[in-house]
This record gives C-alpha cells, sequence and structure tokens, in this order.
C-alpha cells in the first residue's frame, strides 16, 4: 500500500491495488489466496468426512477460495483518483471485470461468514475454544464490512467539506488583502463572513491573483 502513490487506504478499497502499475502483484495475492483456500478445503473435507459439517463445512471454504480467485483475475474499476488520473468519484457505468469482481468477493465473504456458524456446530462442546473463535470471526466479518464501508464513505464527504472550506477560507483572504490594495476599508471592517455569501462564486481573476503575489514579493 505505502509503495503506490495516491492510494489511500480510508478512500480506496484493497483491491484498488489491481489497478494501475504493478496491480498484478495484487492480483496474484488475490489467485493464490484462493487456491490456498480450496486446498485447505479439501484437507477439511478429509478430516470432517462423515461428521456434523463435513459436507457444508469444506464446501463454504471452497467456495471462498473461488470467489477469491475470480475476483483476482477480473479488476474492479478505477475510481475515486486511484490510480493516478482517474476522476475522483465512482465510474458512472460498471464494466463486465469491475461487476465480475464484486460478485467473486460478495459470494467469497457470504461464503465465508456461512463456513464459520456451520464449522461452529462442528466443534460443539467437544472444542469450545475453535467454536468460540468460528462464532467471532463469523460474527465480526460482516460488521467490519460495514464499518469500512460507511468509513470509507464518511472519509470522502469529511475531506471534500474540508476542501471546500479551504477554498472559501483561501478566497476570502485574497478578497480582503484586495480591498486593502485598493485602499477600500470594509475588507478590514467585516470581520464576519456569512456561510451564505462563501457559497456564492468569488469573481477572482488571475490578474488579481498576480497582483497579491507580487505585492507579497
Amino acid at each position: 500500500m505505502l509503495a503506490r502513490p495516491g492510494f489511500d487506504v480510508t478512500r480506496h478499497a484493497v483491491s484498488s491495488l489491481q489497478n494501475g502499475e504493478f496491480g498484478w502483484v495484487q492480483s496474484v495475492t488475490f489467485i493464490f489466496s484462493g487456491i490456498l483456500s480450496i486446498l485447505c478445503a479439501w484437507g477439511v473435507r478429509r478430516y470432517l468426512h462423515g461428521s456434523r459439517g463435513g459436507t457444508w463445512g469444506p464446501l463454504l471454504v471452497g467456495t471462498f477460495g473461488i470467489g477469491m480467485i475470480l475476483a483476482g483475475f477480473c479488476a474492479p474499476d478505477p475510481a475515486f483518483g486511484f490510480p493516478a488520473g482517474t476522476p475522483d468519484g465512482a465510474p458512472e457505468a460498471m464494466s463486465m471485470s469491475g461487476g465480475l469482481h464484486s460478485l467473486g468477493f460478495f459470494g467469497a465473504f457470504m461464503a465465508l461468514i456461512a463456513g464459520c456458524f456451520v464449522l461452529s456446530r462442528h466443534f460443539g462442546r467437544a472444542t469450545p475454544r475453535w467454536r468460540r473463535s468460528c462464532l467471532v470471526v463469523g460474527t465480526t466479518t460482516p460488521l467490519l464490512i460495514v464499518l469500512c464501508s460507511w468509513h470509507c464513505s464518511v472519509s470522502r464527504d469529511i475531506g471534500h467539506l474540508l476542501l471546500l472550506g479551504r477554498d472559501d477560507l483561501i478566497h476570502v483572504a485574497l478578497e480582503r488583502r484586495l480591498a486593502a490594495q485598493d485602499g477600500s476599508s470594509t475588507g478590514f471592517r467585516s470581520a464576519a463572513v456569512s456561510p451564505a455569501s462563501c457559497m456564492q462564486p468569488r469573481a477572482i481573476t488571475t490578474s488579481h491573483l498576480l497582483s497579491v503575489i507580487r505585492a507579497d514579493s
């Protein structure tokens, strides 16, 4: 993540790393994880054969692996300014690759959550530690997904508000400086600026900005 310029974990999903230069590294990571999950399902099937959860448990673990492989082969659509040059915002339409990527991840994590509850029934009272572990993972995974999605959305909204507020402050400061240069006293008397006035477009041209810069230099 740190090696990819422009990537922000508070704004971009981890799968966004599949796009751009070196995106193949993240794709291989997903595919390799899916292959390991399928091998794990095969081992679980041999171990749990004939017992409670011996059919659905391995099947759900294998489904998780298939979903990860599908998500690895199909990259998501670039969005929210990553990689560099991408418009800041969600794509207007989802491509086939982006749709298959979302389908793979959705199916993978639904299978993972269901598999945790199925395996918790297998462990039962005989191995309470493993049962509790399965229940914790199955319960917290959907909560973490919702929390991360909400956090990314809120972070984007706060970032946009901060950028708007920063631009308004710059406009107000420039207007006051220009008013002072023109010999007007209103630029310093009006200490308070109403929110409505901040939302109005500022009539500051490039020549005005250059005059301010020259005056400060």
